[in-house]
């Protein structure tokens, strides 16, 4: 019995050595793999450190619509008599667009310009000055009514001397005496006459006459200004986008009448976050694309930022040209790239040489002597390809770029394929 437990407590140590044994030969065995593993080399890609200009661009939409519209409305009561316009018909500028019928301001215009037309006449005649024909008829007068006081003077002289013989009675010496009185009151009067038709019109006549032509003048603008209430005109260059009226209606003081807009004025408008409000610069570029009409992006500008934050939404209401032609309509959908932010000569690298550490640390590496080299960096900008560098790494170093996903630091590396430089070109950083 004694000896039948020896052997089963021999064959138990047995069994407990070799298990021993295998035991430690399965540890050497995973240690030397191993540490052939680490020493295995990894092999990677890399890319060339270089500059680029970069832009932060959001993605924005907007509407067409017009700045510059306006409703005709009629100033007078009166039957339409002109108005043959359709929509979508295009005016231009002071272009008569509706006429109304009102034959009472016509005669009182023209009553008014007659007017005008008899003072102007007379003011001219008067600063004409006397004819000459006129002057010499004068002339002519005054020397008959010189002869005719010469001969009463030597009449009256002869009847005193006859009457100093008591030859001619005194009556007749008064009677010569009246006579010469009113024969010098006469030529007195006709020489002062000839006088005032050699110096003409004085400054009162003319003054006066002045005054009138004036006066005639403005009772006349005021009588073209009734008759310009009749004739609405063009304000601008522009489109037809509704009738109201047609020939022949009645047209009410204060009716509106048509509709017009100037194609001139038409921008898209647009609202940017208030966040961004403060990268907004007028005369900034940015990239329009408007669905109906075109197939892609069009460059244009900001040609109008509104100066308060809407405090429902907390935008910035924009506006930006349409600088290329085409048959824009208010309404239109727009969708708008807008540049935030531009930074010249970035330091850039491909967006798979930047790495996340679970602490949320960005790392990237470098190839040094043929080793894996880790850096924390501050990254900036970016757009689908590249992203910027703040700060960590310079300009030429080679950075990692595929197979730098499980890397550690100071491990060996061998680059698969040498690569250039490949930095997407501009229109890449425009059009993300």
């Amino acid at each position: 019995m004694l000896k039948k437990y020896k052997w089963i407590i021999l064959i138990i140590a047995v069994l407990s050595l070799a298990a021993i044994l295998a035991f430690f030969g399965q540890k050497e065995n995973r240690n030397g793999k191993k540490s052939n593993k680490s020493k295995k080399i990894r092999l990677i890609e890399t890319q060339m450190v270089d500059t680029q200009t970069m832009s932060k661009t959001i993605n924005l939409t907007g509407k067409v619509v017009v700045t510059n519209s306006v409703t005709l409305t009629a100033m007078v009561d009166g039957l339409i008599s002109f108005c043959p316009w359709r929509e979508g018909d295009q005016v231009k500028k002071n272009e008569f667009l509706i006429k109304i019928k009102r034959p009472l301001f016509i005669a009182e215009m023209e009553v008014k310009q007659a007017s005008l037309d008899v003072a102007e006449a007379k003011l001219a005649d008067l600063k004409s000055g006397n004819r000459p024909e006129e002057i010499r008829r004068a002339q002519e007068i005054v020397k008959s009514f010189e002869e005719k006081a010469l001969y009463t003077a030597k009449d009256l002289e002869r009847n005193k001397k006859l009457g100093m013989k008591s030859i001619v009675s005194a009556e007749s010496i008064e009677l010569s005496k009246v006579t010469h009185a009113k024969c010098s009151s006469d030529l007195a009067a006709v020489r002062e006459q000839l006088k005032i038709l050699k110096a003409g019109a004085t400054k009162t006549e003319i003054g006066i006459l002045e005054a009138e032509v004036k006066e005639a003048a403005a009772l006349l603008k005021v009588a073209n200004a009734k008759v310009a209430e009749c004739e609405l005109r063009a304000p601008f260059d522009g489109i037809i986008t509704k009738i109201l009226v047609r020939q022949g209606d009645l047209a009410r003081t204060k009716e509106s009448l048509l509709k017009l807009i100037e194609p001139a004025s038409i921008v898209v408008r647009f609202n940017v976050p208030e966040q961004y409000a403060h990268f907004l610069v007028k005369g900034g570029a940015l990239q329009i694309l408007l669905d109906a009409c075109c197939d892609k992006y069009i460059n244009s500008e900001i040609s109008r930022i509104f100066p308060e934050v809407n405090e429902r939404t907390h935008t910035v209401t924009v506006e930006a040209k349409l600088s290329t032609n085409g048959r824009f309509l208010p309404g239109m959908f727009a969708r708008i790239r807008l540049p935030i932010k531009t930074v010249k000569q970035a330091i850039v690298v491909p967006l798979s040489a930047v790495l996340t550490t679970p602490q949320g640390k960005q790392i990237i590496y470098t190839v040094v002597d043929g080793k894996a080299v880790k850096k924390s960096i501050q990254t900036g900008l970016e757009n689908a390809k590249l992203i910027q560098i703040c700060s960590g790494i310079s300009l030429g170093e080679n950075v990692i770029t595929a197979g730098n996903e499980a890397l550690k630091d100071g491990i060996a590396v061998k680059v698969r394929k040498p690569k250039k430089p490949q930095i997407p070109g501009k229109s890449a950083l425009k059009n993300p």
